[in-house]
């Protein structure tokens, strides 16, 4: 064992949920989707995650877990106690317990793997238990794959070129011009010193 790391013995009680308490300062803040996804995750796979309380059976990690047991009417919870934090880690724990999680990466070929195989299954749940919703999973398991000839430019002969820099062209009542969008020299040539939204007017009037 590691020198300075102890092992506590952690066990399991079932708790009435009436007699847990949230931590009123408790910065994780859990949403109407969130919770939804946490009461849909324990209807289909059960509680398999206890709630973290200390002695004051006041929440050290697991607030959705216990919104998602009011709703679900529950009587009582699994909880682990642990008594053996100090009040200083307790609230740094509460901290590190949801931030650790979230940086964490996942590696798309592998969680893509997983996906797919869950796919092939009979399964008596939606995919969308996992916390991912159908529309990441549909794009992990079927990638739209963008064309790349879609952006390249075709090579034209310079005897074929017909436009040149300065060129305005008319398209019925609209006008175009070949130029820099960069240089005010562009605008000018083409509106002279009118403003686009005279343009327009004066277009809406024709009409």
């Amino acid at each position: 064992m590691q020198e300075g790391i102890n092992i506590n013995n952690l066990s399991v009680e079932y708790v009435d949920v009436s007699v847990i308490k949230q931590y009123k300062n408790n910065p994780k803040v859990h949403n109407n989707k969130q919770v939804e996804q946490i009461i849909n995750s324990i209807k289909a796979f059960n509680f398999n995650n206890p709630i973290l309380i200390d002695e004051k059976n006041e929440i050290i990690a697991g607030h959705g877990r216990l919104l998602a047991a009011h709703h679900l009417q529950m009587g009582t919870v699994p909880v682990i106690r642990l008594t053996h934090l100090t009040e200083a880690q307790k609230r740094a724990y509460r901290i590190a317990d949801n931030k650790l999680t979230e940086n964490g990466a996942w590696d798309i070929n592998l969680l893509t793997l997983e996906f797919s195989e869950l796919e092939k299954l009979d399964l008596d749940f939606e995919l969308d238990l996992t916390g991912f919703d159908n529309i990441e999973i549909d794009n992990l398991l079927h990638p739209v794959i963008p064309d790349s000839k879609l952006n390249n430019i075709p090579f034209i002969n310079n005897d074929e070129i017909i436009s040149k820099q300065g060129d305005i062209w008319q398209l019925g009542k609209h006008l175009i011009i070949c130029g820099n969008s960069l240089e005010e020299k562009t605008y000018t040539d083409l509106m002279g010193s009118k403003q686009a939204s005279e343009m327009l007017w004066q277009d809406l009037a024709r009409n």
